[in-house]
C-alpha cells in the first residue's frame, strides 16, 4: 500500500506540474495573440505595405495610410502560389475562391498540382473557371481552353470593361497534372513539380493546402515576414521560411471524432503564437525563396526527393540544424472549419500519420528531432491521462469509502483511503489549463475577426468545452497506443495512397485504384 500510495503521490506532483505548465503556455498564446489584435488596431488595419485596398480609388504612390505615412509602397516580389490538390469537396470552391482575392500589390501566379485528369480538382477547378468567367473575373489565355489543365487563366478584379488599376500586379491561375509519384509523397511530389513550373523571375513560392481558408492580406503579411531582418545571436538576417497555423473550428452539429481533432492542434497552436518567429513549421502555409528551392539549400530538396513524406518536418529539421530563422506572423491564422462526416475510423487513420512522420527522417539530425518529439509527446500523454485515471480512481474510492463502508460499526478497525487533496488538486488544474485554452482560442478569435473572419469569432462561442475536456482525455490516452502502432507497422495510408516506410524514408507506395 505505501509504494502504491508513493505512485500516486508521484503521478499527481507530476500532472499538477505539467497541467501547471500548459495554463503557463495558453494564457501566454492569448497575451501574443492579444499584442497581435492591438496592433492591428493601433494602424487601423490588417493590410501591410505589400497589400491595396480594393475598395477605394488609388495610385501607384498611394499614401500609406495604414502606417501613418506618405512614402511609396515598397516594391513588391512575385509571389507562385502552390497548391496540391486532391478531390474536390463541399469547401474547396470557397476556399479557392479567398486565395484567388488576394489583396497583395505583386504580380501572382496561382498553380494548382493534381495527381492525374480523373481526380475530381481538374473538373472542380474548371467549373469554378467557368464560373468566374461568368462573373466576369476571369478569362483564358490566347488559344487556351477554359479550365483545362495546362491552360494559364488571367483574373481580373473587377469586371473586364472597368478601369484596372495600374498598381495591381498581374494575376494568373493555372491547374497542371503532376502524375504519381514514386518515391516520395504525393503531396511532395506535386509541391516540387508546381515549384519548378512557376515562372523563373518568381521570389518567393507559397505552399498551401487547398483546404486551407486563407484573408486578403495572407500573402503581404508573409512577404512582410520574409523581407524583415530578425535579430539571432546578435546578428539580424531574414527567415529561411515563414509559415503560419490553423485555427480549428468545430460546429453545433459537430461529432466527436472533430473534437478529437481539435485537441491536437489545441496544444500545437501554442508554438505557433510568438508573433513573429518560431521553431515549428506547418505544411499548410509555407513561404519560400524559389532560389532555395533551384539551389536545393541544405539538401532539403534532395531529402524531398528521395524518401520524404513529411514537407514540414525536414523544413523545421533543416533551419534547427543550420540555425536558420522561421517567420511566423500574429496574422498567419487560419480558421479551418472541421469536417461534419469524419468518423473515428478516420480519426484513427489521422493520429497514425500525425505520428507516422516522427519515425521519418532525412538525415540523424533529424531522426533525433522526430523521434524525440514522438518521445516526449508520449511521456506527456502517459503523465496526464493515467494521472487522471489514478486520481479519478482515488476520489471514488475515498467518497464510496466513506458513504458505504465506514458506516460500518467495525469502521475504526479499518484505515480509511489518505485525503485526496491532491486528487482534486490535479482535477482543478486540469480544469484551469482547459480555461487558459478556452482563453487563448477566444482571443484568436477576436484577432481572426479582425483579418476579415468575422464569423469565426462567432463559431468560437459555440465550442463546447465539457466535449473538448473529454476529447483531451480520450486523444492523449490513445497517442501511446498509436505510437507503439506506428513503430510496430511500417504502413501507413493518406489520402488513398499507402505508404511504406524504411529507414525513415517512404520506400514504397501504392496508388489507389
Amino acid at each position: 500500500m505505501a509504494s502504491l500510495g508513493t505512485l500516486l503521490f508521484f503521478l499527481q506532483c507530476q500532472a499538477i506540474f505539467v497541467f501547471s505548465g500548459f495554463f503557463a503556455a495558453w494564457h501566454w498564446a492569448a497575451w501574443r495573440r492579444r499584442v497581435g489584435l492591438r496592433r492591428i488596431e493601433r494602424r487601423g488595419t490588417s493590410r501591410t505595405p505589400y497589400c491595396v485596398d480594393f475598395d477605394r480609388d488609388a495610385t501607384r504612390d498611394d499614401a500609406d495610410v495604414h502606417l501613418g505615412t506618405r512614402s511609396r509602397r515598397p516594391r513588391h516580389p512575385k509571389v507562385a502560389v502552390v497548391c496540391p490538390v486532391k478531390r474536390f469537396g463541399g469547401e474547396t470552391a470557397r476556399n479557392w475562391r479567398t486565395q484567388m482575392t488576394s489583396e497583395y500589390g505583386g504580380d501572382l501566379e496561382y498553380v494548382f498540382v493534381a495527381e492525374r485528369e480523373a481526380d475530381s480538382a481538374v473538373a472542380g477547378f474548371a467549373a469554378l473557371m467557368r464560373d468566374m468567367r461568368d462573373e466576369g473575373k476571369v478569362e483564358a489565355e490566347k488559344n487556351g481552353e477554359l479550365g483545362a489543365p495546362g491552360t494559364s487563366h488571367v483574373l481580373c478584379r473587377q469586371k473586364t470593361n472597368t478601369r484596372e488599376y495600374a498598381f495591381v500586379g498581374a494575376r494568373r491561375a493555372r491547374l497542371l497534372v503532376a502524375g504519381s509519384s514514386t518515391s516520395c509523397s504525393q503531396k511532395i511530389h506535386s509541391m516540387l513539380y508546381g515549384a519548378l513550373a512557376s515562372d523563373e523571375d518568381t521570389t518567393f513560392v507559397l505552399f498551401l493546402d487547398d483546404d486551407i481558408r486563407t484573408h486578403r492580406n495572407t500573402i503581404g503579411v508573409l512577404v512582410r515576414s520574409m523581407t524583415t531582418a530578425f535579430g539571432k545571436h546578435g546578428k539580424k538576417k531574414t527567415p529561411f521560411l515563414t509559415n503560419g497555423f490553423p485555427m480549428d473550428l468545430p460546429s453545433r452539429s459537430s461529432p466527436f471524432a472533430n473534437y478529437l481533432t481539435f485537441v491536437y492542434h489545441l496544444v500545437l497552436l501554442i508554438a505557433f503564437s510568438q508573433g513573429e518567429v518560431a521553431k515549428n513549421v506547418w505544411g499548410g502555409c509555407m513561404m519560400l525563396r524559389r532560389e532555395s528551392l533551384a539551389k536545393d539549400a541544405y539538401g532539403f530538396v534532395t531529402a524531398y526527393k528521395r524518401g520524404g513524406y513529411s514537407d514540414d518536418l525536414i523544413l523545421a529539421s533543416a533551419c534547427d540544424e543550420h540555425d536558420e530563422i522561421v517567420g511566423c506572423p500574429h496574422e498567419a491564422v487560419f480558421p479551418q472549419r472541421l469536417d461534419e462526416t469524419q468518423t473515428l475510423r478516420q480519426w484513427w487513420n489521422y493520429v497514425r500519420r500525425q505520428l507516422f512522420v516522427m519515425d521519418t527522417y532525412a538525415n540523424e539530425w533529424n531522426r533525433n528531432v522526430n523521434h524525440g518529439m514522438l518521445f516526449v509527446l508520449t511521456y506527456l500523454s502517459l503523465a496526464t491521462t493515467v494521472a487522471l485515471v489514478a486520481c479519478g480512481a482515488h476520489l471514488f474510492l475515498f467518497v464510496a469509502a466513506r458513504v458505504f463502508f465506514f458506516k460500518d460499526e467495525n469502521a475504526e478497525f479499518v484505515h480509511p483511503p489518505p485525503p485526496p487533496t491532491l486528487s482534486f488538486a490535479t482535477f482543478f488544474c486540469f480544469a484551469l489549463a482547459l480555461s487558459a485554452a478556452r482563453r487563448m482560442y477566444h482571443d484568436t478569435g477576436k484577432l481572426v475577426a479582425a483579418l476579415g473572419d468575422a464569423d469565426a469569432f462567432e463559431k468560437v462561442l459555440f465550442i463546447d468545452w465539457k466535449k473538448v475536456a473529454l476529447a483531451f482525455f480520450a486523444t492523449y490516452a490513445v497517442v501511446p497506443l498509436a505510437a507503439v502502432a506506428t513503430l510496430a507497422s511500417r504502413e501507413v495510408e493518406w489520402a488513398g495512397i499507402r505508404y511504406v516506410k524504411k529507414n525513415g524514408k517512404v520506400t514504397r507506395l501504392e496508388s489507389e485504384r
